[in-house]
């Protein structure tokens, strides 16, 4: 039982941790293209655009130093900066669920993994008490074995949830003040 427990926590994190950073890795390409080409398209204001030529630049640049899975590059689409509610961000937040969803997968195997230390922490401590009274406590005979209790599982917010949650709304802010700063919203 405990080892089924063990296995499927281990399954949960490497699944967890897999997707969360393929999905991590293609938000970011996502997001670089998309500040690319907007910077790359300039700004009206004429002293700005030589800023903001330097800015495409270093972005591409980053672009091209983080780009290390050309095999996704199918599923890498441009975040439109200048408007962040659009069809073409779609994409973008398709891969921020999918983050989301792998973070709470993550989440999950960390609650069950405190309730199974807390359960084999129990067991011991049951142990002990037979080994140093001679006779078994009461509440041995209803729960002889660690298995998880529903009520050691937490709370759902725990801390890659609320990571990712407000991750997208720095992003946004963030973006919002490049782009007016640069003229380019």
């Amino acid at each position: 039982m405990v080892g089924e427990i063990q296995k499927r926590i281990w399954i949960k994190r490497l699944v967890g941790w897999s997707v969360a950073l393929v999905a991590f890795y293609l938000l970011v390409n996502s997001f670089l293209w998309g500040v690319w080409q907007a910077l790359d398209q300039g700004s009206a204001n004429i002293h700005l655009d030589a800023m903001s030529r330097g800015a495409a630049q270093t972005v591409a640049r980053l672009y091209h130093a983080i780009h290390i899975a050309p095999f996704l590059d199918v599923l890498v689409y441009p975040v439109n900066p200048k408007a962040w509610i659009s069809l073409q961000n779609v994409g973008a937040l398709v891969m921020y669920l999918v983050m989301l969803g792998s973070a709470m997968l993550i989440g999950s195997a960390n609650r069950d993994a405190r309730a199974l230390r807390k359960a084999k922490a129990r067991d011991r401590q049951r142990q002990y008490d037979i080994a140093v009274s001679g006779e078994a406590p009461r509440n041995v005979q209803r729960r002889s074995s660690p298995v998880l209790e529903e009520d050691d599982r937490g709370s759902i917010f725990s801390i890659p949830v609320v990571a990712t949650v407000l991750a997208p709304l720095f992003v946004a802010v963030a973006g919002t003040v490049v782009t007016h700063f640069m003229g380019i919203g």
